[in-house]
């Protein structure tokens, strides 16, 4: 099921390598899937791609806090929900 999701998530990245919510999705599963490095270098690429800080909160907020309470066993959804939140107050800060 995992790597469907991967899969999946790939072709749509592919498809269109700025949408935000396919690459949230696609470092989701491979966290999930324990290729936390690889889900955590998708965080990245999604967080230099956008400047709007409501779009993060809409994109991966919600659903990393969702996966850390899936998987707690998994600390880099830890390390993804600082990544995410340290970009929102960035640009936060950049507005003001």
């Amino acid at each position: 099921r995992m790597e469907q999701s991967i899969e999946d998530s790939r072709k749509a990245v592919d498809l269109d390598p700025e949408y935000l919510m396919a690459r949230n999705n696609l470092a989701l599963a491979l966290i999930a899937d324990r290729q936390a490095e690889k889900g955590l270098e998708e965080y990245t690429k999604m967080l230099a791609m956008t400047d709007d800080p409501q779009d993060l909160d809409e994109t991966a907020v919600g659903d990393l806090m969702e996966a850390r309470a899936q998987y707690p066993d998994i600390p880099e959804f830890q390390t993804a929900i600082e990544l995410v939140v340290a970009r929102i107050t960035e640009l936060d800060d950049e507005e003001d």
